[in-house]
């Protein structure tokens, strides 16, 4: 654990037998202990543990770290039986040599690590492991940091070919231990990594149905992504033009309700003037009717 995001998961059972994860989150910046907002596993205990980037973290971080756990565990309502009971020794060890083990009922079954390997974006002294994309805000590694928050909001946006490969190409196919020539064990291990290895990736993107999270290679998420944008894009072109048929057939309506016939209007104008001169003819014959009855 050298860079923030790197993590140790401990598999521990309890008392009555029952399995959980622990999860120690390397952090460069928080102090405080408090347990990390994100993780795979919905029932994991997942804690943060102090470190100088570059540097793994010391006995006495991962003792402040499990004891945090603890407190942070009780402080949110589980009782103290069901919290983790672990312990970081022994004294004088190198934070290489750290073991942890449970105590009081509880046992450490298994772990794994999860960690960073090249050191920079410009780090290929590993082998074959290369920063091939990089998080283009301030050019660093892609860790899966917590520290001001999570480092996996935004990424795809930020996601980046590191700008090392883009000027030196050639490191794709170098070979390790400063060795001179080179060859395609690099190359294959991308492909590999990209093609081959399964990641998990978050319900939230909508891709993977009932999976959540959704597990698959970085390729056939992507084929995942297009696939569902295609047909998105069908369906909404479907609709688009269902919906101009029928704002075609609205405005025809309307038009026909709305439009104004020429004949049509003079043949009634020529109507209703006749039919004023026959009122006119008799509104005079009642008028020298009128006269006539005066003046007798």
């Amino acid at each position: 654990m050298r860079q923030p995001g790197d993590r140790i998961t401990l598999q521990v059972t309890g008392p009555d037998g029952a399995s959980r994860n622990v999860i120690l989150v390397a952090s460069a910046f928080n102090t405080d202990y408090k347990a990390a907002s994100l993780s795979d596993d919905a029932t994991a205990f997942v804690q943060t543990v102090r470190i100088t980037p570059g540097t793994p973290p010391s006995l006495d971080e991962i003792r402040k770290a499990l004891a945090g756990l603890s407190k942070e565990a009780t402080d949110r309502g589980y009782p103290v039986s069901a919290v983790p009971n672990l312990a970081a020794g022994p004294d004088g060890t190198p934070a290489s040599a750290v073991t942890v083990s449970g105590a009081t009922g509880w046992k450490v079954v298994g772990g794994s690590l999860t960690v960073t390997v090249p050191q920079s974006p410009a780090d290929t002294s590993a082998y074959p492991e290369i920063a091939v994309f990089v998080d283009s805000d301030g050019n660093r590694l892609f860790t899966d940091s917590f520290d001001n928050g999570s480092q996996r909001t935004g990424f795809a946006q930020r996601l980046a070919v590191n700008p090392s490969i883009k000027a030196d190409t050639a490191a794709l196919t170098a070979l390790g231990g400063g060795a001179t020539g080179a060859d395609g064990t690099r190359a294959n291990f991308i492909y590999g990594a990209l093609t081959g290895t399964d990641r998990t990736f978050s319900s939230s993107s909508g891709i993977g149905g009932l999976s959540a999270p959704y597990g698959t290679t970085v390729v056939k998420f992507a084929q995942d992504i297009i696939a569902a944008q295609g047909s998105a894009a069908a369906q909404a072109q479907t609709i688009d033009s269902g919906q101009g048929v029928a704002l075609s057939a609205a405005q025809s309506r309307f038009a026909e309700g709305a439009a104004v016939s020429i004949d049509e209007e003079m043949s009634n104008l020529i109507a209703l003037q006749q039919a004023y001169t026959a009122n006119a003819r008799v509104l005079t014959a009642a008028r020298d009717m009128l006269d006539t009855l005066l003046r007798m």
